[in-house]
């Protein structure tokens, strides 16, 4: 990386940036069976590569030439990168709250001690549940799709599904079988951390300010997510069986 970009990236992005480039974790790709599942990782190491390069090029100030992609892809691809430079400076803001609501959970030994280091792990655990699908034993809804259900459930939903006030880390876990958790730290490490935040918003107007700007950006993902899967489009559905992925009718 080039001496004078790095001086310009925010040092707790820093560190984040440099694990993407190496995401996922190279010992999932020694783990894969077949070549579907290599395939499956390569095309995972490639999002992570493109979402470096656009973290990248936001914080040095350099314009991203999306030209050669579809509207749609520009439109989820800058979303996205919306989204994690929003998500960081909700847990930054709130982080001395975030770390003590740990502690006193008993979760110190299992967290992280600083926001670049959770970014650092966040990162990785995207990795990890994009990567998730294709491996072998865990659990058979993991590795389904199906666009027409997924479209369906979205459509009839009429608001967010309210996480329970007295969820924590801990508790979080104990749904999931071992492998499981492994693979799904991503969204419990940033549930657990929006929750404190949500609490700690409510007497604190900038960290509630920024709550809101993630929350839209996250509404707008979440809608340009089910228009790309529209019934009209005809999107294919998939699941992954003993790692090979197989069309649904």
């Amino acid at each position: 990386m080039d001496s004078q970009l790095t001086q310009r990236i925010p040092r707790d992005w820093q560190g984040a940036i440099d694990r993407l480039k190496n995401l996922p974790d190279l010992v999932w790709l020694m783990d894969c069976r077949t070549d579907e599942q290599k395939e499956h990782w390569k095309d995972c190491r490639l999002m992570c590569l493109f979402i470096r390069k656009l973290l990248e090029d936001y914080f040095s100030g350099m314009a991203t030439d999306l030209s050669p992609l579809p509207k749609a892809d520009r439109t989820y691809w800058m979303l996205h990168r919306e989204r994690w430079t929003a998500l960081y400076n909700v847990i930054q803001h709130a982080w001395t709250d975030i770390f003590q609501a740990a502690k006193e959970d008993g979760l110190e030994a299992d967290f992280p001690s600083q926001p670049g280091e959770m970014l650092i792990l966040m990162f990785r655990m995207w990795a990890a549940e994009m990567f998730a699908p294709c491996v072998i034993g865990l659990h058979p809804e993991l590795g389904r799709f199906s666009p027409r259900k997924a479209y369906t459930a979205y459509s009839n939903r009429n608001k967010p599904i309210a996480l329970p006030e007295n969820l924590t880390l801990e508790n979080w876990r104990k749904r999931f079988s071992k492998t499981d958790r492994e693979m799904m730290t991503f969204s419990v490490h940033e549930t657990y951390c929006l929750l404190i935040c949500g609490r700690v918003a409510k007497q604190d107007r900038l960290l509630k300010d920024k709550l809101k700007t993630f929350r839209r950006i996250e509404a707008n993902i979440e809608q340009s997510n089910y228009a790309m899967i529209h019934p009209r489009k005809k999107v294919q559905g998939y699941q992954w069986i003993n790692g090979y992925k197989n069309s649904l009718v």
